[in-house]
């Protein structure tokens, strides 16, 4: 009975004392990937929001965005938000997701979206009674203009391919496979970051096959846990260079004859 009566003691207290939040900070919308599928993807937004219920709306109430730990976006109730020097043209001003007064500039809109729009978007929510925040991660995948390809030449009971892909966002991974499951043996994997943050990577590997069967081989490239893939596919048959080389036998013979 006396643990009954303390318990209840200090819930009084904490709701005297400010202790039990005004505001209840639910869940934050920040799409997992974005892509940019052409150059002039001028008009590209990204929507960003904060889901949360007030229970006070006297409360004192301010909304903040950050970009990997940096402040970026802040809206105080009954003010216009504001966006920080560093963001200013990659947030759209005076966007409003709602017309709600509690709710109305709690969310952001992002702009002119790069590669560099890439990254941890923590929400944050301060009310008098404490802070409350959570965070979800944005990948920007730009396959915008990038380049593919997948070249193939067959010596002798020996298949050399290599997959190389250029101007992509984020770093690729490549992988190589056989129709007819072939035995594939990587030779040699580079992947280079250039001065603008784009990937260029390639593999080349040899396939040991001997029957005169036509062959397909496939690349792939796959981002790590990112649900997006590219492919490219080429066809090798066994026997080309024998009958790339009856081609020049039979003119030599005859020649000779």
């Amino acid at each position: 009975m006396r643990f009954v009566c303390n318990l209840f003691i200090c819930v009084i207290c904490l709701y005297l004392c400010g202790g039990v939040a005004s505001v209840i900070l639910k869940e934050v919308d920040v799409p997992p990937m974005v892509h940019i599928n052409n150059e002039d993807d001028d008009d590209l937004r990204v929507i960003l929001d904060c889901h949360y219920e007030i229970e006070d709306n006297k409360s004192f109430l301010v909304v903040k965005w950050l970009k990997d730990g940096e402040i970026a976006y802040q809206w105080i109730r009954g003010q216009p938000p504001s966006v920080f020097p560093n963001f200013v043209g990659k947030i759209e001003k005076n966007f409003a997701i709602s017309t709600d007064p509690d709710q109305q500039y709690r969310g952001i809109a992002l702009v002119n979206v790069t590669i560099d729009t890439s990254g941890v978007y923590r929400c944050l929510v301060q009310s008098k009674e404490g802070t409350y925040s959570k965070e979800k991660k944005l990948q920007i995948v730009d396959i915008s203009n990038y380049t593919l390809n997948l070249f193939h030449n067959r010596i002798q009971n020996e298949t050399h391919l290599e997959c190389s892909i250029e101007h992509i966002y984020p770093q690729p991974m490549i992988s190589l496979g056989s129709d007819d499951g072939d035995a594939i043996s990587i030779i040699s994997s580079q992947v280079n970051e250039d001065q603008n943050g784009y990937y260029n990577a390639s593999t080349v590997a040899v396939v040991n096959d001997d029957d005169d069967d036509v062959d397909q081989y496939e690349c792939v490239i796959t981002f790590g846990n990112l649900p997006l893939n590219l492919t490219k596919t080429t066809s090798s048959k066994g026997a080309s260079l024998n009958v790339f080389a009856t081609l020049f036998i039979i003119p030599i013979f005859l020649i000779f004859n």
